[in-house]
């Protein structure tokens, strides 16, 4: 079902509710046996509703469920008890002043891609005003066929329903770890234009505030994440279009721990992230700057884009104390290279023991498989360690089963050599061979020397 079969949907089930409402109103005053048999017919009367009358009135009524069922559509509520207040109806008006649902279900019919043409609704009016003051739904759930598309538990709604507009004054919700509260002005006319703001909190860690105004053709949103995630950002999605747009702007005001568990090992200041493109390709940059006990102090700027069953890094590069090193990668299915670039290269944390200044290049690529991944590594690095000459060659494989095929590894460094193949799965078989001619060119402060196969 389309966005614009969905609001139409949803319109027509609650333009239902309200026309039955406004008929079972003329029965206030009877008894609850009567209003039980008011029930009965109108749901013989209007086609696909369900009314199970259960106890009370209508100002005071329990139904164990009421349901509307249209072609491959419908919507079924469990346990559903109100109270109203009489004096809004002597006003023609339905105020509920409390309305509890134990469980909502709506499933949406199949989606129509033969539709076609702009989204503008035609104004709805409410057939009565419409008012809750306390609305509760324990649980949620929207479906196409077996796919949930959304699941939300805990809902609270207070809010009116007047004309063409639907005003929220406030709705909470809760889904697995996240809970919002939010406040709304919807016009369900043309594009539906729209003014919300809320907050988004996330295992009582996070918690995003939010501002949304525009309609469905341009909605302008700004968010401001507090906790870990200290950001800041703004921008608008053009839902409506062929291809839905986005553009994004989005900035850090705290500094970022990419290692959680190691907050000190690497922090990013100042960063800065844009995204622009819409639902056939997306373009993003990126820059930070980046200090800690693992690279030291430096820059971090990258470059990556998206379309459907294609995702790539064009550059990701640091640079400062520890060097230069630049990645890019490449996934296509389930199709994956990556390469990266060094230059001087060294982390910090390896220092002052391990003093090293690494070029050259390591590649690698494979096949995302889940268990039966498969990688081909290659890496081909010069320089100095300790002042010493240095090189890593390097070629292996890992296999569908999981294990690794060394084909050739040696590295050299001074009067030191390593050499080994092999491979390394359920059983280990690694010829290798280690020459010590000085075990200070290596480590700084150490020495000896050996040679062991």
């Amino acid at each position: 079902m389309s966005l614009r079969g969905l609001s139409l949907f949803a319109l027509r089930v609650l333009l239902w509710g309200l026309t039955a409402l406004f008929v079972l109103a003329a029965v206030l005053a009877l008894s609850e046996r009567a209003t039980a048999v008011a029930a009965r017919a109108l749901g013989a009367v209007v086609p696909g509703l369900l009314l199970e009358h259960r106890a009370g009135n209508l100002l005071e009524a329990r139904f164990a469920r009421i349901g509307w069922l249209g072609g491959a559509a419908a919507v079924s509520a469990a346990d559903v008890a109100w109270t109203l207040a009489p004096h809004c109806l002597l006003r023609d008006r339905v105020c509920f002043a409390s309305l509890t649902l134990a469980r909502l279900d709506i499933v949406l019919g199949p989606e129509d891609e033969t539709e076609s043409g702009p989204f503008a609704l035609e104004p709805v009016l409410a057939p009565l005003p419409l008012t809750i003051t306390h609305g509760a739904i324990a649980s949620l759930s929207v479906r196409r066929g077996n796919e949930e598309l959304l699941a939300l538990d805990e809902v609270r709604i207070a809010g009116s329903f007047v004309d063409s507009r639907i005003r929220l004054e406030r709705l909470t919700a809760r889904m697995g770890e996240f809970s919002a509260e939010l406040s709304a002005d919807i016009e369900l006319r043309a594009q539906l234009p729209l003014r919300a703001e809320g907050r988004i909190d996330w295992a009582r860690r996070e918690q995003i505030d939010l501002q949304l105004e525009g309609d469905l053709a341009h909605l302008g949103f700004r968010l401001s994440g507090s906790g870990e995630y200290a950001i800041d950002a703004e921008g608008f999605a053009d839902l409506l279009a062929g291809a839905p747009r986005i553009e994004l702007s989005a900035s850090s005001r705290e500094a970022l721990h990419p290692l959680a568990q190691d907050p000190a090992a690497a922090a990013l200041h100042e960063a800065r992230l844009r995204v622009s493109g819409s639902s056939e390709e997306l373009q993003a940059q990126f820059a930070a700057r980046i200090e800690g006990e693992l690279l030291g102090a430096g820059s971090l700027e990258g470059t990556a884009s998206w379309a459907p069953g294609q995702a790539r890094i064009s550059r990701l590069e640091l640079s400062g104390e520890a060097g230069r090193l630049a990645l890019d990668a490449e996934l296509e299915g389930e199709r994956w290279q990556a390469s990266a670039q060094a230059n001087d290269f060294c982390p910090l944390a390896w220092r002052p023991g391990l003093d090293c200044r690494l070029s050259g290049a390591v590649t690698a690529d494979g096949i995302l498989a889940g268990a039966a991944s498969t990688v081909a590594l290659r890496a081909a690095l010069a320089g100095d360690v300790n002042g010493r000459d240095a090189r890593i060659d390097a070629t292996a494989e890992r296999a569908a089963d999981g294990a690794w095929r060394v084909a050739a590894l040696e590295i050299a460094n001074g009067a030191n050599r390593l050499r080994a193949s092999g491979d390394v799965g359920a059983t280990l078989a690694i010829d290798a061979t280690l020459e010590l001619g000085n075990l200070g060119d290596t480590l700084a402060g150490a020495g000896g020397n050996g040679r062991a196969t």
